[in-house]
């Protein structure tokens, strides 16, 4: 019977790249944070799905553990997934990916999403319109970072794609609930193309927005992001430099808007989707962490895609594990915290410790790490794996010794059952009940007469088949199943000898052999097996049923009728009666018992090789069948030991260097101990344990019952558990390997047991544990290179963790590499990896701009500006946040140039930060938009944008405001604002971790301390950081550019106001002076009896003033036309001469002024101005002779001239002052 799919899905566990078969409880396990890893685009997709591979390799199935690949290109994910998108089954090796983990970007519905007449409004806001009537299909978004959005945040896919993601997220809730733990979120993702490049920010988003509506807060989100190089060697992009040019716009593009959302938290700003319905809005950092993966390598070239994914993806997977270290503190630290872990707590300590700002930018975001990685691996896995391939191999073989069957075994079979010929049989079945046989050997007592004869020959046969009847009335179905089950039961029992003796290959062959079969037993001495023997037998017998129920027509009949005839003979005697009476009992026996009795022998015996073969189907074909595929596998998995240090385990790339295959001779001198190893196991005792687990563990072995019992793997690794222990190989195993392979001459497995005590300096063992562990550290030194480079600035200037970890299971190799490592000036920390020593660097708190390439990338993205590069170029416009590749950074190499220093104020980040120094400036210094204070506790600067939320009503607020101003008081003006219905939300612009001081705002002016100006000296851009940091926070600029011109509105206010009112209370004290003057006679008439000639000192300047020419209105008022020409004195004149009029009056040397007083009154009384009736009259007047323009001096505003009016307000002010 062949083994169904599903028990060859289980026996797939024993593979070595799922479980394994040897010491699994010591393998490395998943770690307990349950992992959602979610590949983005094409290259997030491939290093998913290569991380995957080596997943199942080496941890096997978890449920702890989630892939999703996300694409818009079905091509790229039917060369990943394991079932194309057809239903047909891949046949790439290298597809890891199965359905349920794809997320497909495409829906047909959406093919004409961006036609003019069919584009949603939420994404026609951000789209670019070059964009617009572009087709959306399933072969990927067509390099352009809009497209990619547009293809996720329609409604239909996105709330599927969410759906999808709040599934597997709730998942991984559940499983952190039951013991109180986290959820670990990675994605990676390459973002120089479309989709990879277009969903990065909204998927982040998306899963921070999952959690917060699960209310689940305990979450890490990573990022791995590849930058534009990474794919600069693939085939098709190395030598086509437009494709390259692309890459380096988009990937700048994306990189620009991750460096922004990294920083959100610390600017105060926010992310927001506007979808079809509802939106989705955060103010958390995009990532928790974020990791820069470059192609560039250490040499300065480029590495290929397949070797940076291919180190990326062993360095996570050594994250999946439940690997950790034990630091020099004696704490444990998991590999995969340690990594996801945000350390920006540790960026102030930095920033105090690097105070030039001229290569580290404060206002930079400093949010980045670059991940160095190597391990040098004990293939022990691998080694046990040969290892029981080679002693699977011996038991099978011991198994299949089919020369241990032969024609004389089965004699005996057939001997003990009565089978070895129809006699036996026969006389096996009659004698089924002893006690009442079936008897074939009738005799007729009766006295037969000749006349009897007479009448009928066949009398005495007749006589004969009534008394065998007797007999042949017992041979039913019941005693034929009687028989069936009695010889089945000895025959079961006789291959059940066969079996624990010999296994289930023989066993099999004890049945199911054919006599033409050579190759079991001697050729020269044929023999059948159980069911042959059985179904020749029962031939035979149905030959001899058919003889015997024809024997009466062929010739028993006749013979009986001749005897009868002799039997009545005239002298027949006693003789004759005697032989007719033996012959028709013989032929009664022959046609009565013999024939159904042969024929149910003929059945039983076929029914009995029929159940023989269902119980060689059921039990022996499922043994053979389940040792056969474990043969398979185990062999296949056997082969990898002895692989090279870049080597292809079940089609999965590692990068691992196996320190126990870096020379022909070591591994050639391993395999060889291993072989002699594998030669001192006892093969028959090893083989007897399996038929043991086989006979006392059937259902475990066959699951005859229900599938769900079939166990074969629990069984077959704890025989090989037993087995490998029993033969000393568990102990100190790889340190075993190792001093095998670093011996300097070959050793065999008892000569290893020998010397293994003996741990002296200078013994065999620690000299091969040495030689072995320099190895192992030149090699790890030497080879854990970063996963990114860097320019001009050393990662090494920054933030650093590096484990070099030590195996706790090789104390003595440990103890030496840890020697080793203290010589060198490092640290050494053990780790419980089972299998490799780790080296990992991890550079924190690195900012973008020092990365490789980042120079290129900007000068590509600057000098072209291509149409939806941004995932928003028009309400939000993406394309305002600050290049990564920061401002000073240009200036350093225009500098380096030798080009002029104005070059920089043609780049669109030094515009921009020279219009926000601007509006800070006048926002501090002019609106009080912006306070900025200095903190007497921390003696530094504070910052707060005032953001005016809600307006008053400008009419009520300005007479407030005007009230205020004319009684002269002081103006808090947001005290004022918020007093009189202005609301003010203060925004305090936060530095997070840096050192920046807010308050220094002039480098040369604000810097006092000689220490601190030290820090600022030789700034590639002479601005502040104040500004920069600015600049950082489109939300920064966008609130001051909001509320600048309110406050300048309300600033206008003030001044208008405080003109009106200097302008009244000027008005007020000309008229005053101007009355001082007329009675201490500064002025006066030339002729005390006419009015139309005036004269009045100004300085020492005459002034005349002739009214003579006058128009009549102008000389009826003629004290209002010489006040006029009076107060076009400077300021300064007018004081002058009110202090010379005040002295005079205040000495009593005034002069008759009864006559202006008349003249006032006059001018008041109802006959002019008092009667407001006349107003009309007078204004008619002025302007019917063109003079009204010129009655406008008071401190009342009109919209148009209004004589009357400002003659009485002229005289009334004048009339006081002079009485």
């Amino acid at each position: 019977m062949p083994l169904s799919q599903n028990k060859k899905e289980k026996l797939k566990d024993l593979e070595l790249n799922k479980s394994g078969v040897a010491f699994v409880s010591e393998k490395s396990h998943v770690k307990p944070t349950p992992t959602i890893i979610i590949g983005l685009g094409g290259l997030g997709n491939k290093t998913v799905n290569m991380l995957k591979g080596k997943f199942e390799k080496e941890i096997g199935d978890s449920d702890n553990v989630f892939f999703r690949v996300l694409d818009t290109d079905v091509n790229e994910t039917n060369n990943i997934s394991k079932i194309k998108s057809d239903g047909t089954k891949n046949a790439n090796p290298n597809a890891n990916i199965d359905t349920n983990e794809i997320l497909a970007l495409y829906d047909p519905i959406i093919h004409k999403l961006l036609h003019k007449e069919s584009i949603p409004q939420n994404i026609k806001n951000w789209l670019h319109p070059s964009l617009i009537g572009k087709p959306l299909k399933n072969d990927g978004a067509q390099q352009k970072r809009q497209i990619g959005r547009a293809m996720l945040v329609n409604d239909i896919v996105y709330n599927s794609i969410r759906t999808k993601f709040y599934t597997v997220i709730n998942d991984a809730i559940i499983k952190a609930n039951s013991f109180g733990g986290n959820v670990d979120v990675i994605i990676v993702a390459g973002v120089s193309g479309g989709t990879g490049s277009g969903t990065i920010i909204d998927i982040s988003y998306m899963i921070h927005d999952i959690f917060e509506k699960l209310g689940f807060v305990k979450y890490t989100l990573a990022g791995y992001i590849y930058t534009p190089d990474a794919q600069f060697e693939v085939e098709g992009i190395k030598g086509n430099e437009n494709i390259k040019l692309n890459l380096q716009t988009n990937g700048y593009a994306a990189l620009k808007e991750i460096d922004y959302f990294m920083n959100v938290e610390e600017t105060g700003s926010n992310y927001s989707l506007k979808l079809g319905v509802g939106e989705v809005d955060s103010n958390k950092n995009l990532f928790s962490t974020c990791t820069l993966v470059s192609g560039y390598s250490e040499s300065g070239g480029i590495n290929q895609l397949d070797v940076t994914m291919g180190r990326l993806t062993d360095q996570l997977m050594d994250m999946l594990t439940d690997i950790s270290f034990v630091d020099t503190c004696g704490q444990p630290v998991q590999l995969a915290e340690s990594i996801l872990s945000n350390e920006s707590a540790l960026l102030n300590a930095w920033f105090i410790n690097h105070p030039n700002r001229k290569d580290f930018h404060r206002y930079a975001s400093y949010k980045y790490q670059v991940l160095g990685y190597n391990a040098i691996k004990i293939p022990r896995e691998e080694i046990l794996a040969y290892c029981v391939n080679k002693i699977y191999e011996n038991v099978l073989k011991e198994f299949m010794n089919f020369k241990n069957i032969d024609q004389k075994m089965m004699d005996g079979v057939y001997s003990a059952s009565s089978i070895d010929n129809i006699v036996s049989v026969r006389q096996y079945v009659v004698n089924l009940n002893p006690d009442d046989p079936i008897r074939r050997n009738i005799i007729i007592d009766d006295v037969i007469r000749k006349n009897m004869l007479k009448d009928n020959l066949m009398y005495g046969y007749n006589l004969a088949v009534n008394l065998a009847s007797y007999y042949s009335q017992k041979l039913t179905g019941t005693y034929r199943n009687q028989f069936e089950a009695r010889l089945f039961d000895e025959l079961t029992k006789q291959v059940d000898i066969i079996f624990n003796t010999y296994g289930p290959y023989v066993a099999l062959k004890a049945i199911k052999h054919q006599a033409v079969e050579l190759t079991v037993g001697n050729p020269e001495e044929p023999f059948c097996g159980i069911e042959e023997q059985l179904l020749n037998l029962s031939n035979q017998f149905k030959k001899q049923a058919k003889k015997a129920r024809n024997t009466f027509a062929n010739g028993g009949q006749q013979k009986i009728t001749e005897l009868a005839n002799k039997a009545i003979g005239l002298f027949a005697g006693k003789n004759e009666m005697n032989a007719y009476k033996e012959a028709c009992a013989k032929l009664a026996v022959i046609t009565e018992i013999d024939a159904y009795l042969y024929e149910l022998i003929a059945d039983g015996l076929h029914n009995i090789s029929v159940e023989m073969n269902n119980l060689n189907n059921e039990l022996f074909e499922v043994y053979t069948s389940v040792l056969t595929e474990i043969q398979r596998i185990l062999n296949e998995d056997g082969q990898y030991f002895t692989k090279s240090n870049i080597e292809t385990i079940g089609h999965t790339t590692t990068y691992s260097v196996n320190i126990l295959a870096s020379g022909q001779d070591k591994a050639k001198r391993l395999e060889k101990y291993l072989e002699n190893f594998i030669s001192q196991i006892s093969v028959q005792e090893l083989a007897q344990n399996f038929i043991k687990s086989m006979r006392d563990n059937r259902e475990k072995w066959i699951a005859q019952k229900n599938e769900d019992n079939f166990d074969v793997v629990g069984e077959v690794r704890g025989l090989m558990d037993q087995c490998l222990i029993h033969n000393n190989m568990k102990t100190d195993i790889i340190e075993k390997f190792v001093t095998v392979a670093y011996n300097d001459q070959d050793i065999t497995a008892k000569e290893l047991d020998a010397i293994w005590s003996n741990n002296d300096s200078g013994s065999p063992k620690i000299e091969a544990l040495t030689s072995a562990a320099r190895e192992i550290y030149n090699a790890l030194d030497s080879g854990a290179k970063t996963l990114a480079q860097s320019t001009g600035i050393s990662f090494k200037e920054f933030t650093s963790q590096i484990y070099i970890g030590t195996l706790t299971d090789t104390p003595l190799l440990s103890n030496i590499l840890s020697t080793m490592i203290l010589e060198k000036g490092q640290t050494p920390v053990k780790s419980n990896a089972k299998n490799k020593f780790i080296v990992t660097q991890r550079y924190i708190n690195l900012p973008m701009y020092i990365l490789k390439g980042m120079k290129d990338f900007d000068k590509q993205y600057c000098s072209n500006a291509t149409p939806g590069r941004h995932m928003d170029e028009n309400m939000e416009n993406w394309a305002r946040f600050p290049n990564p590749y920061t401002i000073d950074s240009i200036a350093k190499d225009i500098s380096a140039k030798n080009e002029a220093a104005k070059t920089i104020e043609n780049y669109s980040d030094y515009k921009l930060l020279m219009e926000v120094k601007e509006a800070v400036d006048k926002g501090i210094d002019e609106l009080h938009s912006i306070d900025l204070h200095v903190d007497v506790t921390t003696n530094l600067g504070v910052m707060k944008l005032m953001d005016i939320v809600k307006e008053p009503d400008e009419t009520v607020f300005k007479d407030a405001l005007y009230k205020h101003i004319k009684k002269k008081k002081d103006i808090n003006l947001i005290e004022f604002m918020e007093a009189h219905g202005y609301i003010i939300n203060p925004v305090l612009v936060n530095v997070g971790d840096t050192d920046i001081d807010l308050s220094i705002r002039d480098l040369d002016k604000d810097i006092k301390d000689e220490e601190i100006r030290k820090k600022y000296s030789d700034l590639p851009v002479s601005v502040a950081d104040m500004y920069k940091w600015v600049r950082k926070s489109i939300k920064y600029m966008d609130l001051i550019e909001k509320n600048n011109p309110k406050f300048q509105k309300v600033k206008d206010m003030i001044i208008e106001i405080k003109r009106e009112v200097d302008k009244k209370q000027r008005f007020i004290n000309n008229v005053e002076t101007f009355a001082f003057c007329l009675r201490a006679g500064l002025v006066k008439p030339k002729n005390p009896d006419q009015n139309n000639i005036w004269n009045y000192m100004s300085g020492k300047e005459p002034v005349t003033i002739n009214l003579t020419t006058a128009k009549s209105f102008d000389r009826k008022y003629y004290l209002y036309n010489v006040f006029k020409k009076f107060v076009k004195m400077d300021t300064s004149r007018i004081e002058s001469i009110k202090d010379q009029a005040i002295k005079l009056i205040e000495s009593d040397n005034q002069v008759d002024y009864k006559s202006y007083i008349d003249h006032i009154n006059m001018i008041l009384s109802d006959e002019y101005l008092g009667d407001p009736f006349n107003w009309e009259e007078i204004n008619d007047e002025a302007y019917s002779v063109g003079v009204a323009d010129n009655y406008q001096i008071s401190d009342i505003n009109y919209e148009e001239p209004d004589p009357a009016n400002d003659l009485q307000r002229f005289y009334k002010l004048l009339l006081t002052s002079m009485i």
